[in-house]
């Protein structure tokens, strides 16, 4: 029996699936993509090649119309060591249309929702805002069933039209969504070479701040294959995507597109063919995930707290701030993310990603008088190692499109270093 749930129940259910998804995959980066195996491939070997790619859970897939594959598809996530949201007809945010909906859609919540492998429930893509109101009634339906787990939608992005979006601007788009939804998770694609956008920073941007008023995890769906006769990305242009958007303060990341839809525009595209075989990105994206992974779990329990451009300012962009704990003397192109522990020691985190794509830069640095030590991840092994300071400079060699996480700490920091414990 449905229970009415109102505003204060989705934001604690907003907070308890953040709590589960904190808890799932023990503390791994969320890593996922957008138009998984469809029900013809619903096997264990489908999902253990999408497994073995590094992905820590199963993203939306073309709509699954029954409950007994979707419980295949949780029941072989669990057996490869996957979390899942689940795709189901009749749970959409347009069934709402449809006589006896609550009922259908009750029937296939109680199903799903003591499942092991269960992360949450998929409800849309890119939703005009004029269909709001019936998601957050399919939500509140979901949330009366089952408040633990995530309910997932992904936003349009910022080059979407008026028309498209169905709202005066594009932040009135995204500030709509959060009030009527209070997500747990704040979801957006954005496709910046098949597009050319000059306005990816922006887009990086406004989600962020929504996500950091409303309490929301910041997920980024990134253009992760070509379609239509545009080329796949390069690594090093996903690389670009990755750290960038790490620096902005994103916690997940979600490539598009697994498998091919139907149609000559996606023929020959994905990360695998149509028949669930790896094509030439799944082995790059491979390597990134377990690249993201090694990294992104150093991120995962920080707060972002700000994040500044060296060089050109695109948008809304900030510059580095007067005093920051890191100067950079020479020109350079850079995003510059800023992060603190929710709790625990207080060190201080600086991601450095470069700003292009398609070259390398050699990054000479100063720390401020404060400063007495610099750490950075090694992206093989995912621990962080000294950096060499000379005086009060040091070096970071960045390859086109990479980032390099810092520990920074002062002086005023030395005894909470000697009980901290890095993440394994």
């Amino acid at each position: 029996m449905n229970i009415k749930v109102g505003a204060w129940g989705l934001a604690f259910a907003a907070f308890s699936a953040l709590k589960m998804l904190a808890a799932s995959g023990d503390g791994n980066f969320p890593i996922s993509y957008w138009w998984g195996p469809p029900e013809s491939h619903n096997t264990l070997s489908t999902w253990q090649t999408v497994a073995d790619a590094g992905f820590t859970f199963a993203g939306p897939t073309r709509l699954y119309t029954t409950q007994e594959n979707n419980l295949k598809m949780l029941d072989f996530c669990k057996q490869v060591g996957m979390a899942a949201l689940v795709s189901d007809t009749a749970i959409r945010d347009r069934v709402v249309t449809q006589e006896g909906w609550k009922k259908a859609l009750e029937h296939r919540v109680r199903g799903y929702r003591n499942h092991e492998a269960l992360l949450g429930y998929y409800l849309a893509d890119e939703p005009l805002a004029s269909y709001f109101g019936a998601m957050s009634e399919v939500q509140e339906a979901i949330v009366g069933l089952d408040p633990t787990h995530l309910i997932y939608a992904a936003l349009m992005p910022i080059y979407a039209t008026p028309y498209q979006l169905q709202s005066v601007t594009y932040e009135r788009y995204v500030r709509e969504y959060v009030n009527h939804m209070k997500p747990a998770v704040l979801s957006w694609d954005h496709y910046p070479f098949r597009r050319q956008s000059r306005n990816y920073f922006e887009n990086l941007d406004v989600m962020i701040n929504h996500a950091k008023i409303h309490g929301s995890r910041p997920w980024h769906i990134i253009e992760g294959v070509g379609w239509s006769g545009k080329p796949d990305p390069t690594e090093e242009q996903l690389r670009w995507q990755i750290y960038t958007s790490l620096a902005y303060g994103v916690k997940g990341i979600l490539y598009f597109f697994y498998w091919p839809l139907e149609g000559k525009d996606w023929e020959g595209h994905g990360i695998v063919d149509k028949n669930g075989q790896p094509r030439s990105p799944y082995y790059t994206i491979k390597r990134m995930n377990g690249e993201l992974s090694r990294v992104g779990k150093h991120l995962l329990p920080l707060r972002s707290d700000g994040v500044y451009h060296v060089g050109a300012l695109p948008g809304s962009a900030k510059p580095l701030p007067s005093g920051f704990l890191i100067e950079f003397p020479k020109p350079q192109e850079l995003v510059v993310g800023y992060f603190e522990p929710e709790s625990g020691p207080q060190f201080k985190y600086v991601m450095v990603a470069n700003k292009y794509h398609d070259k390398a830069q050699t990054i000479i640095a100063s720390v401020n008088e404060q400063v007495t030590d610099v750490w950075a991840v090694d992206s093989h092994s995912g621990h962080f190692e000294p950096v060499l300071l000379k005086g009060r400079q040091f070096v970071l060699n960045l390859a086109a499109g990479e980032g390099r996480l810092l520990r920074i700490q002062d002086w005023r920091q030395e005894i909470a270093f000697e009980s901290y414990t890095e993440p394994q």
